[in-house]
């Protein structure tokens, strides 16, 4: 797996020696990240449940000031910090300024209040597991809203069968309004912006 676009392009993304995580396809990352404008100057960056970070990176290629990786396994952690040396080796020998580039080593809500002391996101991004994707949307639902700014971007990927239910979460919270959703062959992308 490759980085697609911005600084960073053509770099090789060190994955995770497992079968527990799930990469993020090609044309998923190339749809998200079209839907986000592929301009991420100074944007702040949250990667939750993070696997290999090529999300993250991807964000960091194109131009995020700051990214956050969440992750709680012991092997993915390892693949994210190998990459997150790459990516700092790739911006010095381009001869720019090193991203900041954070990893939070474990559960999403042990981690939880570290990241609310971290710099407010501009755009977070989460990759559950599919099997517990809607537990995990709840909790999001509920507390991004006290930390996200107006105008901050929510992606969510999901499996598709539980579609309805994810679209319920934006659609019943004022405070959320969705923006876009794309399906690919059983994976679900919601975006949503904080009113």
């Amino acid at each position: 797996m490759r980085i697609g676009s911005g600084v960073m392009r053509g770099m090789k993304v060190s994955m995770p020696n497992n079968h527990i995580t799930r990469p993020t396809l090609v044309k998923t990352r190339e749809a998200v990240f079209n839907m986000l404008g592929n301009d991420l100057r100074d944007v702040v960056f949250w990667d939750l449940f993070a696997g290999s970070g090529v999300m993250g990176l991807t964000a960091c290629s194109l131009g995020a000031q700051q990214v956050v990786f969440v992750e709680k396994n012991l092997e993915a952690c390892r693949a994210i910090r190998r990459n997150i040396a790459a990516a700092k080796e790739r911006h010095v020998a381009q001869k720019l300024l090193p991203p900041h580039l954070q990893l939070l080593q474990g559960d999403l809500r042990v981690c939880w209040k570290r990241l609310r002391l971290a710099r407010t996101p501009l755009c977070v991004w989460a990759d559950p597991p599919y099997a517990s994707s809607l537990v995990w949307a709840q909790f999001l639902f509920e507390n991004l809203p006290r930390i996200l700014p107006a105008g901050g971007i929510f992606c969510l990927e999901a499996a598709d069968s539980n579609a309805d239910q994810l679209k319920e979460f934006f659609s019943l919270d004022p405070l959320w309004v969705r923006l876009r959703e794309k399906s690919y062959g059983g994976t679900l992308i919601l975006m949503g912006v904080r009113g």
